[in-house]
């Protein structure tokens, strides 16, 4: 199980509950740092100048009733920014719509919620389940399975 670092923290701090409690879930599976949480108004204005956001109408803003932010920018730890805009970038190179991403998304929801119901579920794109898909010697990016010892 991995911990959240103080700035990811303090970021959470300030974040409405409901939201809070996903990240609080899901730092059981994935190392992951918060970037951002609540936004003040200042911060916004320089997000929109530095082209990271494009609205003054950002749910990282503080949102009645409680005062508290809505959004949470995270990542996996530790954060590799150039990596991640390569990455985009090639995926987008080859797939202008983006349509492969759906399969990711989807494989990631279906291992949270078998992690919610108490169920191993192993997946072909990290058969040994240590978030390194690198140390694969077969990668079957379609396939999930409750493993035999489980």
């Amino acid at each position: 199980m991995f911990r959240y670092g103080t700035a990811s923290k303090i970021h959470l701090s300030g974040v409405t509950p409901r939201l809070r409690e996903v990240y609080e879930i899901a730092i059981q599976w994935w190392d992951i740092t918060i970037i951002d949480g609540i936004r003040t108004y200042a911060e916004q204005i320089v997000n929109i100048r530095n082209k990271a956001s494009r609205t003054m109408k950002s749910r990282h803003l503080p949102q009645s009733p409680d005062n508290l932010s809505n959004a949470v920018d995270a990542t996996v730890y530790p954060v590799k920014w150039d990596l991640l805009e390569k990455g985009f970038n090639a995926v987008k190179d080859v797939d202008p719509k983006l349509t492969v991403l759906r399969h990711f998304h989807m494989m990631g929801g279906l291992k949270a919620i078998a992690g919610m119901k108490g169920i191993d579920l192993r997946q072909g794109h990290d058969w040994d389940s240590d978030g390194d898909f690198a140390d694969q010697n077969f990668m079957d990016m379609v396939h999930s399975e409750i493993p035999k010892d489980s």
